[in-house]
């Protein structure tokens, strides 16, 4: 009889940890796995705006005369930053922020606002494929960082001062 109690109250110990552990997964699985594809995002949507940065480097280094002035060049630098952009803007359809992140949540509570400083970037960036000379590069290349520093003053966290 004791056997039999044993064998029996063990089986409802298993049974009730199964279905406590099962329970711990499906409520909190899902949550992991935001959180990660979080970081993922974030991670992402940085690489994607040093690229820009870098590539904004270049063809503000043919303005100063770094590097030589070259329509093919420029138009293959305003390529990659118009591709950067697009891609980069399929990266804030969904509200995502982590810890090294610096999206305001403002973006999601205003998505209207921040599609349409977007929008403006696009057309800063259509404006380089049309420049003739260095004068326009410059005056084209100031359009498109007023565009980036206005989407950034209001929809960008401070990065704390090191």
């Amino acid at each position: 009889m004791k056997d039999e109690f044993l064998i029996f109250f063990s089986g409802r110990v298993f049974a009730l940890a199964f279905v406590l552990a099962a329970s711990f997964l499906a409520f909190y699985s899902p949550a992991l796995r935001a959180a990660e594809r979080d970081v993922d995002v974030v991670k992402e949507r940085q690489a994607l705006m040093k690229d820009i940065q870098s590539t904004i480097g270049s063809l503000s280094a043919m303005v100063r005369g770094k590097r030589e002035y070259n329509v093919d060049s420029l138009q293959q630098l305003a390529s990659e930053i118009k591709a950067d952009l697009h891609q980069l803007s399929s990266l804030f359809d969904e509200p995502s922020t982590s810890e090294n992140s610096y999206a305001n949540r403002n973006i999601w509570e205003n998505k209207a606002a921040f599609d349409e400083l977007f929008q403006k970037a696009s057309e800063a960036i259509q404006q380089l494929y049309v420049v003739k000379n260095e004068a326009d590069l410059r005056s084209s290349l100031v359009v498109l960082g007023n565009s980036c520093t206005a989407c950034h003053r209001q929809f960008r966290l401070q990065k704390p001062k090191s």
